[in-house]
Formats: C-alpha cells, structure tokens, sequence
C-alpha cells in the first residue's frame, strides 16, 4: 500500500507539472493516478472529461476578470456541482478574491496575496516625454519652427553679445541631434521674407512659413547649413507658420506629434494664432504644441501661453539664450526619463509574465502534491474499510478539484500566448529604448557637455 501512494503521489506531482500544458493533460494523468490500484476500472462521470469550453473562459492573467454566466453554470464550472446540490469541497475552495482561478487560500500557502496582483511589474517612474514603452511603441515626429522676423535681430539679453537670432540657431543646432534621435525632426522658418516695413508686411505675411527640411531631415552634421540660410527679416505670421505645420503632419494622425516653436513676439499679420492652435488640436492630429516666448516683453505672453494652451502644449518663457538652452537641454532630459522608463517597463513586463506562467505551475503542484493526493488516499483508504459513501466522497473531491486544475491550465496557456505574442515586440522596443539611450547620451555629450 505504501509503495502504492509513493506511487500515486508521484504521478500527481506530474499532474501539477502539466496541468498548465492543458486540462487534457492534466485529466489523464489524474484519472490514470486514480485508476492504478489493484487493478480497479478508471471513476466513471470524470468531471474534468469535459472541453475547455466547459471549464469557464480563462483570464489572460493573474489578476483576469471572473467568467460571468449564472450561478449554476458557475457552480459546475469550479467543480461546486448543480445549485440544488450541496458543495462538493469546503466553501475556502470557491473564494476567489482577484477573480485568477486560484482559491485564496492556496495563494496564501503559496505565500502570495490573494487581493493583488503579485506578479505586477515594479513601478518604473514617470515619463516626462511620453508613456514609456506606449511613446517608443509609435511613430514619433517633431517640427521646430524658428521666428525670423525683424525683432530677432535684437540683443539676447545675455553678456555674449549676441542676437536673439544668434542664440536661436546655436540652441537649435544642439538641440537637433538630441531630438533626431527621439523624432523623425523637420525644421520650419517663418517670417523670413519681406521686411520690418509697412511695404514688405504683405510679402512677408503671405510668404507665412516655409518648411526647409521635412519631417526626418533635420541631422546634427546638416542643420546648421540650413540654419544659415536666413537672417532676421520680416513680420510675425504666427497662424500661417501653424497652418503649414498642419500640412507637414499630415497623414500621421495616430503618431505621438510634437511642435517646438521659439519665437520672440505675438502674431503681427492680423492672423489668429489661438484658433489655428485649437483647430490643428481639433484636427484629429494627435499633437503637442510647446511654445518658448524668447525675450517677450510680459503684455505680450498672453498671447504665447494661449497657443500653448490651445495646441495641448506648455509655454516656457526665456529671457536669455542662457534660458533658451537651458529649456532645450530640459527637453532632451525628458527623452531620457521617458527611453529609461520605457526600457524599465518592458523588462517588468516580460518578468510579470514569466512569473504569471510560473504561478501557474506552481499552484497546480500545490494542489496536486497536497490536497489531491489527501483525497485519493482517502478514498483508498475508504474503499478498504468497505466505506463507499466515503469514498464516492473523496473521489468526487478528487474530481472537482481537477475541474479547478482544468480552470488554472486554461489560464496558463492564455498567460503563455500573451508572453510569446510580447515576446517578441518586447525584443524589439528594448532595441529601441537601447538605442536612443545611447543617441541621447552621445547627443548630449556633444551639445551639452558629459555633465548633463
């Protein structure tokens, strides 16, 4: 008899191994467990001779919803039996508070907390830029759109002696490979044509804005030839450069979109540069206006932050070129949080679900090893004493809790086809987060110094 339980006990501990490989799996070896002694015929009326189907919709992780259905078709899906019926196993075996398919009391065993989620990935901290792994995940686009109007011939207020149109380029060149690394990044000047005059205002306003280098052009080692291209000239179409930035982002309307715009002054050609911001923010283009007022007198900053409000982006007021770069250089340090955030994430992901799968085993060994195996001895045990009733008793015990087994392989495999459909983006958005780590690094090495 001894050598027959070690027997038995063994073979359950396989059902535990298999049980998340399927309820097929599972029930044989249970049922092949259950019928090796002394040459007995195998139970008639398994329950878990059912399909899949008839064990309940398995969640798609540890903490899934519960399967809806009415209270009888519950009951039978745990192995409870029909409604009129009295519970085939102890009331502990229907509570299950985070609805995984799991009785709360063999998590507690099992030393898991049965009102949360013990496989959840560990927090990885904001992202100032973006989602994380949802930012990496999309297309990613960004348009810089320089003043070149009249005013930005005037000094940047710092003690370099430079224009504000000197220390606009200069940012703007550091700060192009910190966002080419992060953006498909275009660049786009307004105000460039005409003159300050009231006879160069009709040229300048209707030549509003020209893109001259389109989305994925601007590159460290290029920009600042392009940036050479045009001197403080004209008056300030900001509507019309907002009109042009709506075309350039064209056809990207599920892409995450952003517009970086610098410049020193409010809408000087009669436009309305609020509402361009509200339409382009009303357009179905997901997009982010960020507007940096460079040396705004403060009665003309309204203007700016409305934009700013209008176009879901926020206004950032620099006096200085100093101040210029140093919001830029901000920039570049959300990117980083974001790359480093989307990085952390993904590893937890992949780990919640290798530690879901695992859940899976484990639990089904537990109940295996344990419970399982108590109630086939029982029932062993019964049948010597010539105890049918009881033994009927325990070998539905047996029965109902591989029902339940049945419930954790369905879990199991829906946790395994998630991880291997993840799998592999998961690879793919690590390369990703990778990469523009070391792009930013190296782009902000140059632009910024190793200190940043």
């Amino acid at each position: 008899m001894v050598r027959l339980l070690g027997c038995i006990f063994v073979l359950l501990m396989l059902v535990g191994v298999i049980a998340c490989s399927g309820p097929e799996a599972a029930r044989d070896a249970g049922e092949k467990a259950a019928g090796e002694r002394d040459g007995q015929e195998e139970p008639a009326g398994k329950a878990g001779s059912g399909s899949a189907a008839d064990s309940g919709d398995a969640g798609s992780g540890k903490n899934s919803a519960e399967t809806t259905g009415s209270a009888e078709e519950q009951a039978q899906d745990t192995g409870r039996g029909s409604k009129a019926s009295e519970p085939v196993l102890d009331e502990k075996w229907y509570v299950d508070s985070d609805g995984n398919a799991v009785p709360d009391f063999i998590e507690v065993e099992e030393g898991f907390d049965p009102k949360r989620d013990d496989c959840a990935p560990r927090e990885c901290g904001g992202a100032a830029a973006g989602e994380g792994v949802e930012f990496l995940a999309r297309e990613r686009n960004a348009m810089l759109i320089l003043d070149s109007s009249g005013s930005m011939a005037a000094d940047d207020g710092s003690e370099a002696g430079r224009t504000k149109m000197e220390a606009a380029k200069e940012s703007l060149l550091k700060y192009s490979g910190v966002s080419a690394a992060v953006f498909e990044t275009g660049f786009m000047v307004f105000g460039h044509e005409g003159d300050a005059t009231r006879a160069g205002k009709q040229e300048s306003c209707s030549e509003a804005a020209q893109s001259l280098l389109p989305m994925g052009e601007v590159k460290p080692e290029s920009f600042e030839g392009v940036l050479n291209q045009f001197q403080p000239t004209g008056w300030t179409p900001i509507e019309g450069a907002l009109e042009e930035a709506e075309q350039a982002f064209a056809g990207k309307e599920d892409a995450e979109n952003r517009v970086v715009l610098v410049t020193d002054g409010i809408e000087t050609c009669g436009g309305d540069p609020v509402a361009a911001a509200q339409r382009l923010n009303d357009s179905g283009i997901e997009l982010q206006i960020d507007v940096v007022g460079f040396g705004v007198p403060s009665d003309q900053a309204g203007q700016l932050r409305d934009i700013a409000l209008a176009g879901g982006g926020e206004y950032f007021d620099a006096q200085t070129g100093a101040d210029l770069d140093s919001y830029l250089s901000g920039l570049s340090d959300e990117y980083v949080k974001t790359a480093q955030a989307a990085f952390c994430e993904k590893f937890g992901t992949m780990g919640a679900m290798t530690c879901d799968v695992q859940f899976c085993v484990w639990t089904a060994g537990h109940i295996a090893s344990k419970y399982q195996r108590a109630a086939l001895e029982a029932k062993y045990d019964a049948q010597n004493d010539g105890d049918e009733a009881l033994a009927e008793q325990k070998d539905a015990e047996f029965e109902a809790m591989t029902r339940i087994m049945d419930r954790l392989s369905e879990e199991g495999k829906e946790r395994r086809k998630v991880y291997e459909q993840g799998e592999e983006r998961a690879d793919e958005l690590r390369r990703e987060a990778d990469r523009i780590k070391r792009e930013l690094d190296h782009a902000r090495d140059q632009a910024y110094g190793s200190g940043t």
